[in-house]
C-alpha cells in the first residue's frame, strides 16, 4: 500500500494542556496491530498566553521523554510569544510549518515514521525555570498502513 493511500488516519488529540502547570506528561500509545504509521500533522491551539522562557513544549518519539522522532519548540517570550488565539501547524513529513499569529515556534522532525506494533509516546513537558504560564490543545495526526 502506497503512502498516498493508509489504511486510515488517526487524530490524537488533547485538550487545554497547561505547559505552565510545571508537570511533564507522557502518553504511551501503539498503533493498529501491524501497521506502520506516518505522523502527518501537529497543530497546536493556543488559549491562553505563554510567559517566560523558551520551552520544548511537545515530543513525539519512541521512549517516554527520550528518543524524538519530532520535537516542537515553543517561545514563550518576546514579541513571538505563543499567545491566545495563535495557531501552530506542523506538517511532518515536509517539516515546514505554517502559524496563524506571531509564534516563535520551531520543529525538528528526525523521522515521520512510526513502527509496526511498536509503542511510542506523546510527550508534554511541562514548564521550567520561568515559564508561568501556557496552555493549548494539541493534534496530532498519524497515517496508519503497509509501507
Amino acid at each position: 500500500m502506497a503512502y498516498e493511500n493508509p489504511y486510515w488516519y488517526t487524530t490524537y488529540s488533547y485538550e487545554l494542556q497547561d505547559w505552565g502547570a510545571g508537570s511533564d506528561i507522557d502518553v504511551e500509545l501503539i498503533g493498529p496491530p501491524g501497521l506502520k504509521g506516518k505522523i502527518k500533522e501537529i497543530q497546536l491551539n493556543c488559549t491562553e498566553t505563554f510567559a517566560g522562557a523558551t520551552n520544548t513544549a511537545l515530543n513525539i518519539g519512541t521512549a517516554a521523554g527520550g528518543a524524538q522522532n519530532v520535537a516542537v519548540t515553543i517561545d514563550a517570550a518576546g514579541a513571538d510569544a505563543f499567545t491566545a488565539g495563535d495557531v501552530y501547524t506542523v506538517n511532518c513529513e515536509t517539516a515546514t510549518a505554517n502559524s496563524i499569529g506571531a509564534p516563535g515556534n520551531s520543529v525538528v522532525v528526525t523521522t515521520d515514521d512510526l513502527a509496526a506494533d511498536t509503542a511510542f509516546y506523546f510527550g508534554f513537558q511541562g514548564g521550567t525555570g520561568t515559564l508561568t504560564a501556557g496552555i493549548a490543545t494539541v493534534h496530532v495526526t498519524v497515517a496508519w498502513g503497509h509501507w
